[in-house]
């Protein structure tokens, strides 16, 4: 039994065509698929690039975001992750201190009072828990850089299971944090300490 049509009288068989009935079926179950669940199922759910690790963390930076710069000094491991004018610095240190607000309180103090001209500290730290369990305080800030441009940021300290120190510093010029804040808590709220 054959699934051919049968030979017209009027076409030469130069000219004949093989009719392909499931070409069409899979095209629209495909548009199906992509219109219903989204691009992810054809194309691999991508939800970030290659896992980057700073001393006893490990952060999946998300689509667009990009390793940028990686240092290491004395007992401090650091890397910055970009995308568009937004930054992130992720800080690890083997000794945190003694609690997760003094970390918060001595980063703030110490490096961000130094970088910024002037500093605004515009939300009141938060209690926030990580994909590995740990819990962290969160707090906003506003300041003026030393050449004089506005920045906003919001940092993020934990302390990992055997006493280090973790600080997520998401920061941009004046303006442009709200369009990759979602991105910034997947990464620090995903983050992998320990």
């Amino acid at each position: 039994m054959t699934t051919e049509a049968p030979p017209r009288a009027d076409e030469a068989p130069s000219q004949r065509r093989v009719e392909r009935r499931w070409t069409p079926v899979f095209a629209v179950l495909g548009v199906i698929a992509l219109v219903t669940a989204g691009p992810g199922v054809l194309v691999g759910d991508d939800q970030g690039g290659e896992v980057v690790r700073v001393g006893a963390v490990a952060v999946t930076p998300r689509p667009g975001w990009e390793l940028v710069d990686r240092a290491t000094e004395g007992d401090t491991d650091q890397v910055v992750l970009q995308r568009g004018s937004a930054l992130m610095l992720v800080v690890a240190a083997t000794d945190a201190g003694p609690s997760v607000t003094d970390l918060a309180r001595g980063y703030a103090d110490v490096v961000l009072r130094d970088r910024l001209a002037q500093l605004v500290i515009v939300d009141e730290v938060t209690t926030v828990s990580t994909a590995s369990g740990r819990t962290g305080v969160r707090f906003a800030y506003v300041g003026v850089e030393q050449g004089g441009g506005a920045v906003e940021g919001v940092v993020t300290t934990v302390i990992g299971p055997t006493g280090e120190g973790v600080v997520f510093d998401a920061f941009s010029p004046e303006g442009g944090l709200p369009a990759a804040i979602d991105d910034v808590r997947v990464m620090v709220d995903g983050a992998v300490i320990g």
